[in-house]
């Protein structure tokens, strides 16, 4: 595992282990997802959870690992979201020479969704009834976190990636970009 994807899984796991203790597991942003009545800014925040897996699937594509079963991790992430994702990351590696048109696709649909689902959020929502939650539900706080460590991972890759990083201070939509636009390093 690469170090600071280590730091940042040993964080994430310290937290949510800290936050069971002080807070507990209680929570029900879920059930209210289910039944259509949670605030959008949390629902809109839960599904963008799920589109940002997709982002470090295609950088682990773009940068494939010799063993196939390398990407069982980046899958996992779609369900256990950093815990998952940072146990893929072995050693900084280049990218290929070229991406194929259908990556470039991916990546276009990954980060219009990602943008659509934002906007949504924010326009739809309410960010001051989410930093409540973010208190008293479980999945909301640990889920935060989650988004925040993978946010910082996306910078770090993107340093890795290409001399264009600072497009991914654009929280994961900017990372999207500098996976399409595949500057080296060098």
């Amino acid at each position: 595992m690469n170090h600071i994807a280590k730091g940042l899984w040993i964080g994430l796991v310290v937290y949510t282990v800290g936050y069971a203790i002080i807070f507990g597991f209680q929570g029900d942003l879920f059930s209210a997802i289910l039944n259509g009545t949670a605030d959008p800014f949390a629902s809109n925040f839960f599904n963008l959870m799920g589109l940002v897996p997709g982002f470090f699937l295609m950088d682990y594509v773009l940068t494939q690992s010799n063993k196939k079963s390398a990407i069982i991790p980046f899958l996992a992430g779609f369900f256990g979201g950093a815990y998952a994702i940072l146990l893929g990351y072995r050693q900084p590696r280049s990218s290929r020479v070229t991406h194929p048109w259908w990556a470039k696709f991916i990546l276009i649909l990954l980060m219009l969704a990602t943008a659509s689902v934002m906007a949504a959020g924010f326009f739809q929502g309410n960010p001051i009834s989410y930093v409540s939650l973010f208190f008293s539900d479980a999945l909301v706080g640990i889920m935060t976190i989650d988004f925040f460590v993978l946010y910082i991972w996306s910078v770090v890759r993107a340093y890795q990636r290409s001399r264009r990083w600072y497009w991914s201070l654009f929280p994961i939509i900017g990372f999207g970009l500098v996976l399409f636009l595949k500057q080296d390093r060098r």
